[in-house]
């Protein structure tokens, strides 16, 4: 398995890999890439075919990765955070009692 992060690795790390033979390559998306140059964002959408999964941590990059880099939203996941896992059981739970 190899997995890539950021456009550098994205770029350079998916095709080697596929030509490689890894049989997983998982990319993950980190952020908004609104400032990245153009000429990144297209290499970046030339090489999405050879990865296998791209996993993020949340909900806000997910539209500009789809759009301007070209993940396909069928090989994407998103884990949740610990954080956003803290919260959810936290709601379920309701507030602590001070009394018991």
């Amino acid at each position: 398995m190899v997995q890539t992060i950021l456009h550098f690795s994205d770029i350079i790390g998916r095709p080697i890999a596929r030509w490689l033979g890894v049989p997983a390559i998982i990319s993950s998306i980190q952020a908004r890439n609104v400032h990245v140059p153009k000429l990144l964002l297209f290499l970046d959408r030339l090489t999405t075919r050879w990865a296998d999964l791209f996993i993020s941590v949340g909900q806000q990059a997910i539209p500009f990765a789809i759009t301007n880099e070209g993940v396909p939203p069928i090989k994407l996941s998103i884990l949740p955070t610990a954080s956003s896992l803290i919260c959810k059981i936290a709601a379920r739970l309701g507030p602590p009692s001070v009394f018991n």
